[in-house]
């Protein structure tokens, strides 16, 4: 009797290279246990101590009759490898999948990611088309049955797939783990076969719970889903559910999940209707640049940055985050992240559209204007045609001061409901002398040059971190009204202050603009800690503070207060 974990154990083994043709499975896994660089592995990377783990727990009495036949390693030249096991009952083939990149010598695993990079082209790629060809020239002299993990998984089935008429007879099953499914062109051309009941019924393709990589492509038929021993939290969590380790067993046996997770959906629904529906000749060029970059001497870690890089150039939704910060920062965070992105950009945009539609109408009604003026002149017997004239004059001056106007909003980088943010210029010494006299707490400056040397310190901070107290304005009126932004000191620190001019307090300019402010800061530049001081114990500042996310972590005197925002 077959049992059905043989595939899993077989999908395993094959990433190891301790084989000797004619030794028996329970034989090869007591090697593989005691092979010194396995273990040096086991002991520096998570993975390869994850998969040894599970190597242990083999039962190996149930695998002295399985026997090691022969093998396929062409992984120096097109990535392919795989094992042939034979027992009384049947043949087994063992296709590897993708490797780990050899940061010390860059020598095995690109292959295999140029080849995955391929898929994206929608054709049979090289491994694809080479395993087929060397599959077909092997003794498949009784039942066989295919296996492998990830892209072995999905070489398995395309060789299923693609194969001879008569090996597909003595086909007696496919067993696939977290593989990707087939392109739609390949599925075209054998649409006959993807869809015969009887052929199904020999697939069976198995999947994390948590696991993306088998959402690219199209699934031949519904996976069955597994429950993973590791959590989904974070990209690095995410990654490592791909790994055959991380699939949950219980006395031998699977644990059944009811559904997949909430990311590897959001990445089905990515590659499958948007991604692979870009153009062909942008597919194209992320391919083969991609290829370039397997065949440079980039490290490891430089070719995990090309790929995040290249990655945001389809999706920002790692857009503001440090690539150090990619691996471990929790999906939560990165919603939360995202929402920011979101709420920065639409408060724009929403402005934006808003400003090109009332320039549209605008312009109607200065042509319609005109026109009436034109018709009202050729006719000449017009009765009161002065008073006419006039009344469309002056909807034809409102319209195009209201332009005018919109064009003075543009001076703003950026606008919340009310309020626009500029930055300080020398221009602006009477705006700055105007809010430094304005301010009761604050020792009024009435020297020129000092003024002159405030704006100029702004202006540097701007220079050197983009970011500084930012003049204030009400939109609708170009009306200054103080400043709102971020000062970062010698050490790193962020001091977040406002300040609003005494006639305009009150009103909600100030909490408007700190909204905006702490969303520019943390979605635009990642700040994760941001200070504000309590001048005078102003009580209703404190309850705006609290109300926008701050707490209260030290007292420096008894008249300011330190608040603390962690993002």
């Amino acid at each position: 009797m077959i049992r059905e974990e043989t595939f899993y154990y077989l999908s395993l083994i094959s990433y190891y290279n301790v084989k000797k043709v004619g030794t028996s499975l329970s034989k090869l896994c007591q090697m593989i246990v005691k092979d010194e660089e396995v273990l040096r592995q086991a002991e520096e990377i998570d993975d390869a101590k994850g998969n040894l783990e599970m190597i242990k727990r083999i039962p190996l009495e149930n695998y002295r009759s399985t026997y090691l036949v022969s093998c396929f390693d062409d992984n120096k030249n097109s990535g392919v490898v795989y094992d042939i096991y034979e027992n009384e009952e049947a043949l087994f083939v063992a296709f590897r999948g993708s490797e780990i990149l050899d940061e010390q010598y860059h020598t095995t695993g690109w292959q295999d990611w140029m080849d995955n990079f391929e898929m994206f082209l929608d054709g049979p790629t090289w491994q694809q088309l080479l395993s087929l060809h060397q599959l077909e020239k092997e003794s498949l002299h009784k039942p066989f049955y295919l296996c492998g993990h990830s892209k072995g998984g999905n070489i398995a089935l395309y060789c299923a797939l693609c194969m001879k008429e008569e090996n597909l007879d003595k086909l007696a099953g496919v067993y696939a783990f977290n593989a990707p499914g087939i392109t739609k062109s390949i599925l075209e051309v054998y649409e006959d076969r993807a869809k015969n009941p009887s052929f199904l019924e020999k697939l069976h393709i198995f999947e994390n719970e948590n696991d993306c990589i088998s959402s690219f492509f199209e699934h031949l038929k519904e996976p069955i889903l597994l429950k993973s021993s590791l959590p989904c939290r974070n990209i690095e969590e995410l990654y490592r559910s791909h790994q055959l380790y991380t699939l949950n067993f219980v006395n031998n046996g699977y644990v059944i999940a009811e559904k997949k997770s909430a990311v590897p959906i959001l990445m089905y629904h990515f590659i499958n209707d948007f991604f692979v529906n870009q153009k062909k000749e942008k597919l194209e060029t992320m391919v083969h640049r991609m290829e370039d970059y397997f065949q440079s001497d980039l490290s490891i870690t430089e070719l995990y940055k090309v790929f995040f890089y290249h990655i945001s150039q389809y999706t920002s939704l790692f857009e503001g985050i440090p690539y150090e910060k990619m691996k471990t920062i929790t999906f939560q965070e990165l919603m939360e992240h995202r929402k920011s992105k979101i709420f920065l950009r639409n408060m724009n945009i929403a402005l934006m559209n808003r400003k090109e539609l009332m320039n549209e109408l605008d312009m109607k009604e200065i042509t319609q204007g005109l026109l009436h003026n034109y018709e009202l002149l050729y006719k000449e017997t017009t009765a009161n045609l002065q008073e006419k004239l006039n009344d469309n004059n002056q909807k034809i001056t409102k319209a195009i001061r209201s332009i005018l106007n919109r064009k003075e909003e543009e001076r703003y980088f950026m606008m919340s409901k009310h309020v626009g943010f500029t930055t300080w210029k020398m221009e602006d010494l009477d705006k700055a002398h105007a809010l430094w006299n304005d301010i009761d707490w604050v020792m009024a400056i009435n020297d020129k040059k000092e003024i002159a040397e405030y704006v100029n310190e702004e202006i540097e901070a701007y220079q050197k971190h983009q970011l500084q107290y930012f003049p204030l304005y009400i939109q609708e009126k170009n009306i200054f009204i103080g400043c709102c932004g971020i000062h970062v000191d010698d050490n790193g620190k962020c001091l977040l202050g406002v300040y609003i001019k005494k006639e305009y307090r009150g009103k909600g300019y100030g909490k408007e603009a700190l909204e905006a402010i702490l969303m520019y800061a943390v979605s635009v530049f990642s700040i994760k800690k941001i200070f504000a001081m309590n001048p005078q114990e102003d009580a209703s500042y404190q309850h705006l503070l609290v109300n926008l996310g701050f707490v209260m972590c030290k007292e420096e005197n008894k008249n300011i207060f330190v608040y603390e925002l962690i993002s």
